[in-house]
C-alpha cells in the first residue's frame, strides 16, 4: 500500500469532513489507512473525535488499527468516549478497541467519560468489561470524577457495580469529598448510603 504524506494526508481529510464516499475512493486507490500525521493521528482517530460514524465504520472496515496509540498515548475510543459519541465507542469496541486502555496520564475511557458525564458511553464501557476502579496516574478514580460531574443517574449505574466508594487519590481526595466540594448534595447523599466516607 501506498504510505506517502500526500494520501494520508488526502485521507486524514477526508476522515476529518465524514466525507465517507471520499475516504472509501481514497483507501480503493492504495492509501494506507493507517497512516499517520506528525502528532500520530490517523483518520481514525479524527473520524472518531469528530463523530463520524459512518466514515469510522469504512475505515474500520479496511483494516484500520483501533487500538493506535497518538500523541499522549490517547486512543480512538479515548478520544471518543471524552467526546460521549456512544455510537462510535460501540463500534470501536466491537472491533476489538482496548476498553482499559490508558493514556500518559493513567487516563482510560471510563475516566473522560465519567467526568463529562457521558452515561451512555459509560454504561457501554462496563457492558464490555471496561475497570470501573481504573484510577489515573494520581489515583483520581472514575467515581470521583462522576461526582464533580454532577450526573446523578451516572453515580446510581456506578453504585451499582464493585466500585470502590471511598478510595483515596494520592492528593486525598475522595469521590464523596469532591461531591461536598462542588456542592452536589444528592449525590453526597447516594454515596454516604453507600457507605462512603471523606
Amino acid at each position: 500500500m501506498k504510505s506517502d504524506f500526500r494520501t494520508g494526508e488526502a485521507l486524514r481529510y477526508a476522515a476529518a469532513r465524514g466525507d465517507t464516499e471520499a475516504v472509501r475512493n481514497l483507501l480503493a486507490a492504495g492509501a494506507d489507512v493507517n497512516a499517520a500525521d506528525e502528532s500520530d493521528e490517523t483518520a481514525l482517530f479524527i473520524a472518531a473525535e469528530r463523530g463520524y460514524l459512518a466514515t469510522v465504520k469504512a475505515l474500520i472496515e479496511s483494516g484500520a488499527d483501533v487500538n493506535a496509540r497518538v500523541e499522549f498515548e490517547m486512543t480512538a475510543l479515548i478520544r471518543a468516549a471524552l467526546s460521549g459519541h456512544a455510537d462510535i465507542v460501540q463500534e470501536l469496541i466491537s472491533a476489538g478497541a482496548d476498553v482499559n486502555a490508558k493514556n500518559i496520564d493513567g487516563e482510560t475511557a471510563m475516566t473522560f467519560a465519567a467526568f463529562h458525564g457521558h452515561t451512555t458511553v459509560v454504561e457501554n464501557l462496563l457492558e464490555s468489561g471496561a475497570d470501573v476502579n481504573a484510577c489515573d496516574n494520581n489515583g483520581t478514580t472514575v467515581l470521583m470524577r462522576a461526582a464533580a460531574s454532577g450526573e446523578i443517574k451516572l453515580i446510581r449505574i456506578l453504585l451499582a457495580t464493585s466500585i470502590d466508594v471511598s478510595a483515596k487519590s494520592s492528593f486525598g481526595h475522595t469521590a464523596l469529598g469532591d461531591a461536598v466540594l462542588t456542592g452536589n448534595n444528592e449525590i453526597a447523599r447516594l454515596l454516604k448510603e453507600a457507605g462512603a466516607t471523606e
